[in-house]
């Protein structure tokens, strides 16, 4: 079922996002016990890891000076493919226009997806700083016109999140 699903997957991809690359390794554990995550070399396999925060220092020079930071926006979709693919090219332009690395990703879940959006630079560069000001800036302009609340960012953006939804809190 999981190839099946996978080819299914991979078959709509090269139709709506042509060029785009998926990591499919699969893995099982031995003998009908659970994967013992130490010999896969992958995140989020059955254990909580930092491994993460690594990806912070994407963006610093190949001598590895800096100081890697990220800046993020996670916006709640509803589960229609259309949409969500609308806004994944929506971010990504917005990202690229800025010359930001769009690294995207989501949560999926069954009535909700949390899709993420995140600028990844060195704080020890000023551009790059206001760079990542103004890219979650545009992305939330651009959700507040969709109406795509913000379900988690830095405290700096939680405000304008807010006025994206039809209520108070």
């Amino acid at each position: 079922m999981v190839l099946a699903r996978i080819a299914r997957v991979e078959e709509v991809f090269s139709v709506k996002v042509p060029g785009v690359r998926l990591d499919k390794r699969f893995s099982e554990g031995k003998d009908g016990k659970p994967l013992d995550n130490s010999v896969v070399d992958t995140l989020g396999v059955g254990s909580p890891s930092m491994h993460a925060v690594a990806l912070a220092d994407y963006n610093l020079l190949p001598n590895g000076k800096g100081a890697g930071a990220h800046v993020d926006t996670t916006l709640i979709l509803p589960t229609d493919g259309k949409l969500v693919l609308e806004w994944f090219k929506k971010a990504r332009e917005i990202m690229e226009n800025h010359r930001a690395d769009p690294f995207i990703g989501c949560h999926v879940f069954g009535n909700h997806i949390l899709f993420v959006q995140t600028y990844v630079y060195d704080k020890t560069q000023p551009v790059q700083r206001q760079r990542g000001v103004e890219v979650v800036d545009s992305l939330m302009a651009e959700a507040k016109i969709t109406r795509y609340a913000n379900y988690r960012s830095h405290i700096r953006y939680m405000g304008q999140s807010l006025v994206a939804l039809p209520f108070r809190m």
